[in-house]
């Protein structure tokens, strides 16, 4: 079999969601289906991490812009050439156009919030601009054979949101890949955060709730935040900027050293309005590092009976949970314990399976 997947995600320097999922997933196709053949196509160059690490697959990037050009009649020509049996984009609404071939496409859709951000631009120029590229990425969506999401809570809101059927949409749970080192151990009380800093993420009801945390509790614990600080909020800034006796950001991290923060934190603290899955909350579980998160769906779906859960926008509650792990060492002991068999239920090798397996099910029909 020859499977081509869109390399947009493969385009940046650091490992970020889209690129992680992209890459364990074809690392664990290959693992479980050695014969398989990979092409991986971008307008832009590949980062030459993801290259390194996928050394068997033929990589088809160019430095070619306006995108559209490539869409249009370059990817086309290039998928023709290649003789694909099927084009795989894990890009969310990253479906190219190639009008010279019709091999089945397959699409990852991780979430609603892109068409959320595209349906609420506005009618100025720009807005509508927006709009009018959301309908056409839309109706490139729609060519699709069949769509994958990574959580039950994600496949109900992008049928309602983007009137794709329910029946059109597989749901394969994201994995994890970090692996224990227990070689290190941090004396510093710190509690922490992994993500990115938008407003989706509920960054400030963390913050407020941290600071009241740790006056009452008169403890010397310390938030870290792993994340670029790029999407952060004036308001989060200021935050930050004035109490960095308390906050610490650590910027982008390596694998080992996130393992390390996982393995040796109090807590992770996961507070977002919205998510699709959710990795970070895997990540810990595996880990052993306990999970207070807010209880929007997907995260009862991911953590259910795992972790201690909070009204999303109450810090006051939050607060609380932060107490009451702080002073319960039975309880955040027992989090550790239920966490590492929950984490059992996500893995890549899990995810490439049923993938895959949906590949053949479609061919076949």
């Amino acid at each position: 079999m020859r499977i081509g997947f869109n390399g947009r995600p493969f385009c940046q320097d650091q490992i970020r969601g889209l690129g992680r999922h992209t890459l364990e997933l074809i690392k664990h196709i290959h693992k479980q289906h050695p014969d398989v053949e990979f092409f991986i196509y971008s307008y832009q160059k590949i980062s030459p991490y993801y290259a390194q690490e996928l050394p068997y697959a033929k990589i088809r990037d160019k430095s070619l812009s306006p995108k559209i050009f490539w869409d249009l009649f370059r990817l086309g020509r290039d998928v023709k050439n290649d003789q694909l049996d099927l084009f795989h984009s894990t890009n969310n609404l990253g479906v190219p156009f190639f009008p010279l071939s019709r091999i089945p496409i397959f699409t990852t859709i991780h979430d609603h919030f892109t068409h959320n951000a595209r349906v609420k631009l506005g009618m100025g120029l720009r807005g509508i601009w927006g709009y009018l590229n959301y309908q056409i990425e839309l109706f490139l969506l729609k060519r699709s054979k069949h769509f994958f999401s990574v959580s039950e809570d994600a496949k109900k809101k992008i049928h309602q949101h983007m009137g794709l059927s329910l029946d059109s949409i597989t749901v394969a749970y994201n994995g994890a890949n970090l692996k224990p080192l227990k070689k290190t151990h941090d004396d510093e009380m710190f509690f922490l955060y992994v993500g990115g800093l938008e407003e989706r993420k509920n960054i400030i009801t963390m913050l407020r709730a941290f600071l009241e945390f740790s006056a009452e509790s008169s403890s010397e614990a310390k938030l870290k935040i792993v994340g670029s600080l790029n999407s952060a909020t004036s308001e989060v800034r200021e935050l930050l900027k004035n109490h960095s006796s308390v906050f610490y950001s650590t910027g982008f991290v390596t694998d080992r050293e996130l393992t390390e923060l996982y393995e040796n934190a109090e807590a992770l603290i996961f507070p977002s309005l919205e998510e699709g899955f959710g990795l970070p909350l895997v990540e810990g579980m595996g880990l052993g590092c306990p999970i207070i998160c807010s209880d929007i769906e997907v995260f009862k779906e991911i953590a259910d009976g795992v972790a201690l859960f909070f009204p999303a926008k109450d810090s006051q509650a939050l607060k609380a949970q932060l107490m009451k792990l702080h002073l319960d060492k039975d309880l955040r002991e027992d989090l550790i314990r239920k966490g590492y068999k929950r984490a059992e239920k996500f893995t890549w090798d899990a995810m490439a399976h049923k993938v895959f397996n949906t590949y053949l099910d479609f061919l076949k029909r």
